[in-house]
């Protein structure tokens, strides 16, 4: 089977079902002794395409998932990293924080990043 047509058909209908969205990935600065500075971290955004969604008032446990955690899916086709807890997303002008990340991989080709959200 070929997962990659599969990846970039599934963003396709997330393009066009879905809107867009942004990843942003934090990098942390690394400390250099030769000059005793830290350049500090820097953000890095990547454009993508998804769909919002919520949990059913069954998952909310009050501990891993707590009212207010949304989740969405985002194509990995286009995407040229992955997303990791800790990560932002920004859906319009709402910033979330990447809580927990499940890649839908099928012979290691990721399809998409079902993203469990928390305000950032």
């Amino acid at each position: 089977m070929d997962y990659a047509a599969k990846a970039a058909s599934a963003e396709a209908t997330l393009k066009a079902k879905g809107r867009s969205m942004t990843l942003k990935v934090v990098t942390a600065g690394a400390y250099d002794p030769e000059t005793g500075t830290d350049p500090g971290s820097s953000t890095a955004s990547y454009p993508c395409w998804g769909i919002k969604g919520s949990f059913a008032l069954a998952q909310i446990d009050g501990t891993n998932i707590i009212a207010g955690d949304c989740r969405a899916t985002i194509g990995a086709h286009s995407l040229p990293v992955a997303p990791q807890p800790g990560n932002g997303l920004m859906i319009g002008e709402d910033e979330w924080s990447v809580v927990n990340v499940d890649t839908v991989s099928p012979a290691d080709v990721a399809i998409l990043h079902n993203l469990h959200l928390r305000r950032a």
